[in-house]
């Protein structure tokens, strides 16, 4: 109970509600049913102690930037500017001033308490994540799979995820690349239709320019941010599932975004993050929308794989080729099936390919 961790440990700032869980908290006393247990004095005294702590933030910003003149302010965003190296833009530099003043990189303890399911984000500009629980899945699929490719999928095994990690919620957008970008951890300046940038999953990514990414949101929050292995990403895709797709065996009518999925943005062009209800685990646009770049190089078939999770990074693979998972917006339905693989040379990019961070937690 974080009230009661909040408590024992001397009622520190540093374990009070962040926003988002502020107005989850908020949102629960409000409505909790009439039947329920009512909440304790030390419940209430915490939420009221988080919202006196976030209006004091508020304020403390708010007064930053109201004595801010203009003249301080241009000068202050060209200090910013100077620092990006010339490449930033001005919600990059915005970002930077609202996380100075309101830190939200994850303590070791927080970290350690984190619930499964639980949602948070290190900095205003880095993408949201998810808890994923530790477990075990068969991975590979069925002799009665439809639309399967039995070699590289085969032969099934059962694999253990021996600890919890976190799985971004979405697809990288292009707004966080952009951040990455305009510091100078990202050196390649993606290509997209000028209305489909803010919210859209971040496209015209190489596997290089994924791992360049994630170095730099990993020294960015001094965490361990990386790409998902290919067990990892089928068994968050299953999330406790063994049909072809986490909603059943068929493809089903607008449950994804693939030649064949009957969305409105099939054979066209990605959909915006988000745009399909979530898997049992939280996470969004695992199937179809676009490919997702994984850490393991290519293997034919599972014949001496791993069983841990971890990424495969052994044995005989045609040119450091990369493995992809996901499917795509022009790819077809049996292509998002949470078995199906997928391979690409690393340094290829197009409008089918992007990628989704993990993180190793405490």
């Amino acid at each position: 109970d974080s009230a009661a961790r909040w408590h024992q440990r001397g009622r520190p700032d540093e374990l009070l509600l962040r926003p988002a869980e502020l107005l989850e908290a908020k949102q629960w006393l409000a409505n909790k049913p009439k039947d329920s247990t009512d909440p304790t004095a030390l419940q209430i005294g915490y939420i009221e102690t988080s919202e006196r702590h976030a209006v004091t933030r508020r304020r403390r910003l708010s007064k930053i930037l109201s004595g801010v003149t203009a003249t301080g302010l241009l000068a202050l965003i060209g200090v910013l500017y100077i620092a990006a190296d010339h490449k930033d833009s001005f919600e990059y530099r915005k970002s930077q001033l609202v996380d100075a003043i309101w830190p939200q990189i994850l303590s070791r303890s927080d970290e350690g308490h984190l619930g499964l399911g639980k949602a948070f984000k290190e900095c205003s500009i880095c993408p949201e994540m998810v808890v994923i629980p530790a477990g075990q899945f068969v991975m590979g699929s069925p002799p009665t799979e439809a639309g399967r490719y039995a070699k590289v999928e085969s032969p099934r095994r059962v694999v253990k995820i021996g600890r919890r990690f976190a799985v971004g919620r979405f697809e990288l957008k292009f707004e966080e690349w952009d951040a990455c970008f305009a510091a100078g951890g990202c050196n390649h300046r993606p290509s997209s239709h000028p209305e489909r940038r803010l919210g859209y999953p971040v496209v015209d990514v190489g596997w290089h320019d994924a791992r360049a990414y994630v170095e730099w949101l990993s020294k960015k929050t001094g965490k361990s941010y990386r790409l998902l292995s290919e067990a990892e990403w089928e068994y968050a895709a299953r999330s406790g599932t063994a049909t072809a797709y986490p909603w059943g065996d068929e493809v089903g009518i607008g449950n994804a975004n693939c030649d064949g999925c009957r969305s409105k943005w099939d054979n066209k062009h990605a959909a915006p993050c988000g745009s399909f209800p979530p898997n049992a685990f939280g996470l969004h646009d695992m199937h179809g929308n676009v490919w997702e770049w994984l850490e393991d190089l290519w293997h034919d078939s599972y014949a001496g794989a791993p069983d841990d999770g971890r990424a495969w990074l052994e044995g005989p693979h045609p040119a450091n080729t990369r493995c992809t998972r996901g499917g795509a917006w022009g790819r077809g339905s049996n292509l998002i099936r949470s078995a199906n693989r997928g391979s690409w040379n690393p340094g290829g990019r197009n409008a089918l390919i992007g990628f989704r961070v993990a993180r190793d937690l405490e």
